[in-house]
């Protein structure tokens, strides 16, 4: 296709799209307030997301430490050369 044609489309898409008049002001205080609330959504998933991932994480590894843990060896005894002593 021709960069004729091309931009012609383009125009024409951008015309069907943007509208003709605008009744509405948007000064900088409610942009500012959009960018605002736009930011505190993708804080907010990321927080609630990271959360899930910590628990999800947790509930395995304790999954995996039981299947883990008949074969563990018992702990062993507390070997001191220091003298035993009674109190009491």
């Amino acid at each position: 296709m021709r960069p004729g044609p091309r931009i012609a489309l383009g125009v024409l898409c951008l015309l069907a799209v943007v509208p003709g008049t605008s009744h509405a002001y948007l000064d900088p205080g409610t942009t500012s307030y959009v960018i605002q609330v736009l930011v505190a959504a993708f804080a907010g998933t990321s927080l609630a997301a990271t959360a899930v991932i910590r628990r999800v994480r947790a509930v395995l590894s304790r999954k995996r430490a039981e299947e883990d843990a008949p074969k563990a060896k018992a702990p062993a005894q507390e070997t001191s050369d220091a003298p035993k002593v009674k109190v009491g």
